[in-house]
């Protein structure tokens, strides 16, 4: 499938964004664990070892396992932020329905400008763990309530807050991070690929870009970083695009636990 590739060459002709804050919430931190992140790091047993990566990839992609494949089978169209800095909503929204597709439901497109009080109304960015727990209280409107690329709540449908309350994602992983010295950098790629090959879709922010999307899948890729290249779901307007080297790794990364959505 053709799609928009980043590199560690070409990503500074990517406009840069500023939707997305770098977290604050320590990984394994009781603050982050009050909040529902739980550090996937503390479950062994999840972490694909590395010599198994290519293995259970290849697979993944035989038995079109990734949230990519789910997307594409459903034919999901893809979101457009516009000219508002709401990616950290629109990517959290995206991995919502990733999982709803992959628990067997009927895809149901939710409306990221309705998780937008979190701001108050304002066009900007916004921290992810802070994201999540909005959405684990208040939900997302289904897209009948809400269009894409608003962020006025006079353009809603009434009763989205009640909707809302259909569409909250509860519990989530969290992943180590990494820091600007990239000291922490395999230990991220390690538990980001095991959570994928769960498999589960990430809530994922990529600091160079200023931008919060949702990873959707792997390439096994020979003459990538770590053999990998990067599936993402953008929103703007462009849905499935790849990322290679450094420029394709989470610099923080959720995916939602076994309990995931509480109907009202």
């Amino acid at each position: 499938m053709s799609c928009k590739l980043i590199t560690d060459r070409n990503y500074r002709d990517v406009p840069r964004e500023c939707g997305v804050l770098p977290r604050y919430l320590q990984y394994g931190s009781p603050e982050a664990e009050l909040q529902k992140l739980y550090p996937v790091g503390d479950v062994p047993d999840k972490l694909v070892p590395q010599d198994e990566w290519k293995e259970r990839i290849l697979e993944a992609h035989a038995k079109r396992m990734f949230p990519i494949h789910y997307f594409e089978a459903n034919n999901v169209p893809a979101k457009n932020q516009g000219g508002t800095n709401y990616c950290w909503s629109y990517s959290l929204a995206s991995t919502v329905e990733a999982v709803n597709l992959m628990q067997g439901q009927p895809y149901r497109r939710l409306a990221p400008a309705t998780l937008g009080h979190l701001v108050n109304w304002k066009n900007q960015g916004y921290w992810l763990s802070e994201a999540l727990t909005g959405a684990r209280k208040f939900g997302f409107a289904s897209s009948e309530f809400a269009p894409d690329g608003v962020t006025n709540d006079r353009l809603f449908k009434p009763g989205w807050e009640g909707d809302a309350l259909e569409n909250r994602p509860l519990e989530w992983f969290d992943t180590i991070g990494v820091d600007n010295r990239r000291q922490d950098e395999f230990e991220q790629v390690r538990q980001c690929v095991s959570l994928l090959l769960t498999p589960s879709p990430l809530e994922a922010a990529l600091y160079w870009w200023g931008h919060a999307l949702m990873v959707a899948g792997l390439i096994w890729d020979e003459t990538a970083l770590y053999n990998l290249r990067w599936i993402y779901w953008n929103s703007h307007n462009d849905g499935r695009i790849e990322l290679t080297g450094q420029r394709g790794i989470p610099d923080e990364a959720y995916a939602p636990r076994s309990v995931t959505f509480s109907p009202n």
